[in-house]
Protein backbone atom coordinates (compact mmCIF):
# COMPACT_ATOMS: atom_id res chain seq x y z
CA UNK A 1 0.00 0.00 0.00
CA UNK A 2 1.36 3.39 -0.90
CA UNK A 3 0.26 6.51 0.89
CA UNK A 4 -0.85 9.47 -1.16
CA UNK A 5 0.79 12.86 -0.96
CA UNK A 6 -2.67 14.30 -0.24
CA UNK A 7 -2.33 12.85 3.27
CA UNK A 8 0.64 15.15 3.92
CA UNK A 9 -0.14 18.69 5.09
CA UNK A 10 1.70 21.47 3.29
CA UNK A 11 4.76 22.51 5.28
CA UNK A 12 4.32 26.08 6.47
CA UNK A 13 6.87 26.05 9.29
CA UNK A 14 5.15 25.58 12.64
CA UNK A 15 3.64 22.27 11.50
CA UNK A 16 7.05 20.77 10.70
CA UNK A 17 6.92 17.82 13.11
CA UNK A 18 3.51 16.64 11.84
CA UNK A 19 4.60 17.26 8.24
CA UNK A 20 7.84 15.35 8.77
CA UNK A 21 6.10 12.26 10.19
CA UNK A 22 3.62 12.14 7.31
CA UNK A 23 6.26 12.89 4.67
CA UNK A 24 8.51 10.11 5.95
CA UNK A 25 5.58 7.68 5.80
CA UNK A 26 4.83 8.65 2.19
CA UNK A 27 8.49 8.44 1.19
CA UNK A 28 8.80 5.02 2.83
CA UNK A 29 5.66 3.76 1.11
CA UNK A 30 7.22 4.72 -2.23
CA UNK A 31 10.62 3.21 -1.34
CA UNK A 32 12.28 6.63 -1.43
CA UNK A 33 13.08 7.30 2.22
CA UNK A 34 16.50 5.63 2.20
CA UNK A 35 17.61 7.89 -0.62
CA UNK A 36 16.35 10.99 1.19
CA UNK A 37 18.03 10.12 4.48
CA UNK A 38 21.31 9.21 2.77
CA UNK A 39 21.30 5.45 3.39
CA UNK A 40 21.27 4.72 -0.35
CA UNK A 41 23.91 6.68 -2.17
CA UNK A 42 24.35 7.04 -5.90
CA UNK A 43 25.28 3.61 -7.27
CA UNK A 44 28.68 3.00 -8.77
CA UNK A 45 27.29 0.68 -11.44
CA UNK A 46 26.24 2.84 -14.42
CA UNK A 47 23.21 0.68 -15.24
CA UNK A 48 21.59 1.67 -11.91
CA UNK A 49 22.43 5.39 -11.95
CA UNK A 50 19.45 6.39 -14.13
CA UNK A 51 17.02 4.53 -11.85
CA UNK A 52 18.55 6.12 -8.76
CA UNK A 53 18.37 9.60 -10.34
CA UNK A 54 14.69 9.04 -11.25
CA UNK A 55 13.98 8.09 -7.65
CA UNK A 56 15.80 11.21 -6.45
CA UNK A 57 13.70 13.34 -8.80
CA UNK A 58 10.53 11.64 -7.62
CA UNK A 59 11.40 12.18 -3.94
CA UNK A 60 12.45 15.79 -4.56
CA UNK A 61 9.19 16.39 -6.40
CA UNK A 62 7.12 14.93 -3.58
CA UNK A 63 8.91 17.01 -0.98
CA UNK A 64 8.73 20.15 -3.10
CA UNK A 65 4.99 19.74 -3.67
CA UNK A 66 4.37 19.71 0.05
CA UNK A 67 6.48 22.73 1.00
CA UNK A 68 4.79 26.14 0.93
CA UNK A 69 5.92 28.46 -1.87
CA UNK A 70 7.22 30.93 0.69
CA UNK A 71 9.62 28.28 2.02
CA UNK A 72 10.86 27.03 -1.35
CA UNK A 73 13.59 29.70 -1.35
CA UNK A 74 15.27 27.90 1.55
CA UNK A 75 15.64 24.64 -0.37
CA UNK A 76 15.71 25.48 -4.06
CA UNK A 77 19.46 26.04 -4.10
CA UNK A 78 20.18 22.61 -2.62
CA UNK A 79 21.43 20.13 -5.20
CA UNK A 80 21.43 17.08 -2.98
CA UNK A 81 18.21 15.50 -1.79
CA UNK A 82 19.89 14.72 1.52
CA UNK A 83 20.80 18.41 1.87
CA UNK A 84 17.21 19.45 1.13
CA UNK A 85 16.02 17.27 4.01
CA UNK A 86 18.78 18.51 6.32
CA UNK A 87 18.01 22.12 5.45
CA UNK A 88 14.33 21.70 6.29
CA UNK A 89 15.28 19.96 9.50
CA UNK A 90 17.73 22.68 10.49
CA UNK A 91 15.13 25.37 9.81
CA UNK A 92 12.16 23.83 11.61
CA UNK A 93 13.09 20.82 13.76
CA UNK A 94 13.31 22.33 17.21
CA UNK A 95 14.53 20.38 20.20
CA UNK A 96 11.93 18.50 22.13
CA UNK A 97 12.82 18.90 25.81
CA UNK A 98 10.47 16.15 26.98
CA UNK A 99 11.89 13.63 24.50
CA UNK A 100 15.47 14.60 25.24
CA UNK A 101 14.91 14.30 28.99
CA UNK A 102 13.31 10.88 28.49
CA UNK A 103 16.20 9.66 26.31
CA UNK A 104 18.84 10.97 28.69
CA UNK A 105 17.06 9.20 31.56
CA UNK A 106 16.95 5.96 29.54
CA UNK A 107 20.71 6.15 28.94
CA UNK A 108 21.34 6.50 32.69
CA UNK A 109 18.93 3.66 33.53
CA UNK A 110 20.31 1.15 31.02
CA UNK A 111 21.56 -1.97 32.75
CA UNK A 112 24.07 -4.08 30.82
CA UNK A 113 23.06 -7.19 32.77
CA UNK A 114 19.63 -7.02 31.10
CA UNK A 115 21.18 -7.64 27.67
CA UNK A 116 22.24 -11.00 26.27
CA UNK A 117 25.54 -9.59 25.05
CA UNK A 118 27.55 -6.50 25.87
CA UNK A 119 27.48 -5.54 22.17
CA UNK A 120 23.68 -5.21 22.40
CA UNK A 121 24.03 -2.96 25.44
CA UNK A 122 26.61 -0.76 23.72
CA UNK A 123 24.46 -0.61 20.58
CA UNK A 124 21.48 0.54 22.66
CA UNK A 125 23.57 3.25 24.34
CA UNK A 126 24.72 4.41 20.92
CA UNK A 127 21.17 4.37 19.51
CA UNK A 128 19.76 6.34 22.44
CA UNK A 129 22.61 8.85 22.25
CA UNK A 130 22.01 9.33 18.51
CA UNK A 131 18.29 9.86 19.17
CA UNK A 132 19.19 12.37 21.85
CA UNK A 133 21.43 14.20 19.38
CA UNK A 134 18.62 14.14 16.81
CA UNK A 135 16.33 15.87 19.32
CA UNK A 136 18.65 18.82 19.08
CA UNK A 137 20.15 18.08 22.47
CA UNK A 138 23.62 16.84 22.96
CA UNK A 139 24.66 14.77 25.91
CA UNK A 140 24.93 17.35 28.67
CA UNK A 141 28.45 16.42 29.52
CA UNK A 142 30.87 15.05 26.95
CA UNK A 143 31.48 11.89 25.01
CA UNK A 144 34.05 11.08 27.67
CA UNK A 145 31.38 11.31 30.37
CA UNK A 146 29.18 8.93 28.38
CA UNK A 147 32.07 6.47 28.00
CA UNK A 148 32.78 6.61 31.74
CA UNK A 149 29.07 6.08 32.51
CA UNK A 150 29.03 3.00 30.27
CA UNK A 151 32.25 1.66 31.77
CA UNK A 152 30.98 2.05 35.32
CA UNK A 153 28.00 -0.14 34.54
CA UNK A 154 29.94 -2.95 32.91
CA UNK A 155 30.55 -6.07 35.01
CA UNK A 156 34.01 -6.59 36.52
CA UNK A 157 34.89 -9.17 33.85
CA UNK A 158 35.36 -6.18 31.52
CA UNK A 159 38.09 -4.64 33.67
CA UNK A 160 40.84 -5.32 31.09
CA UNK A 161 38.67 -3.95 28.27
CA UNK A 162 38.01 -0.79 30.28
CA UNK A 163 41.69 -0.31 31.13
CA UNK A 164 42.72 -0.80 27.50
CA UNK A 165 40.08 1.57 26.16
CA UNK A 166 40.94 4.20 28.76
CA UNK A 167 44.61 4.07 27.79
CA UNK A 168 43.73 4.28 24.10
CA UNK A 169 41.42 7.23 24.73
CA UNK A 170 43.70 8.76 27.37
CA UNK A 171 40.94 8.71 30.01
CA UNK A 172 41.56 8.72 33.76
Amino acid sequence: MTLEVASVPELVGPNYLAWKRKMIDVLKSKNLWRIVNGEHNKPVDAKYVAIWEEKCDQARGLIGQMVADSLQVGIEAENSLVEVWKTLSSLFDKSDDVSSHYLEKKIFELDPTKFDRVEFYLAEVKTLNEKLNNCGKYYKKTDTALIILVEQKLPSCFYMFIQTSNKALELP
